[in-house]
């Protein structure tokens, strides 16, 4: 008898954490961390900017939103950043102004297509010590 539908292990998963002194620096770190497993950071030149704004719900709502926007903006403009400069963060609010140049296949090897954050095991606290963890799964 076939079966109608079989539930299979799949790698299409890769694990991002990050940490900092302040919540700034570890929205900074996981763009950073993004971006990273894309292509060699140091590769990346400062010759364009972009604004990016976005208006969500709690600390994790925000990191989901703020990984997913710079994955956008790289699907759909070309972009790879490596500057992260976040003018605000507060509750259910970000502004950043991103920093890097658009792919140069001659320059840039591409390593890995990111497709989007998930709220899979998502984590953004802050540990005894004062310092701010967070965890995403990215979908590859």
């Amino acid at each position: 008898m076939v079966r109608p539908y079989q539930r299979i292990d799949t790698t299409a998963d890769v694990g991002l954490v990050s940490a900092g002194t302040t919540l700034k620096d570890v929205f900074v770190n996981m763009a950073k961390g993004l971006f990273s497993l894309m292509t060699p950071l140091p590769r990346i030149r400062k010759t364009v900017s972009q604004r990016v704004r976005i208006h969500n719900g709690s600390k994790e709502d925000l990191l989901i939103a703020w990984l997913n926007e710079l994955i956008f903006i790289f699907d759909t403009r070309y972009l790879l950043f490596r500057y992260f400069d976040i003018t605000c963060l507060e509750e259910g609010e970000l502004e950043a102004v991103c920093s890097g140049e658009p792919i140069d296949p001659k320059r840039h090897i591409l390593k890995l297509e990111v497709k989007a954050a998930t709220y899979h095991q998502i984590s953004v606290q802050m540990d005894a010590s004062g310092i701010w963890h967070a965890r995403v799964i990215l979908d590859v």
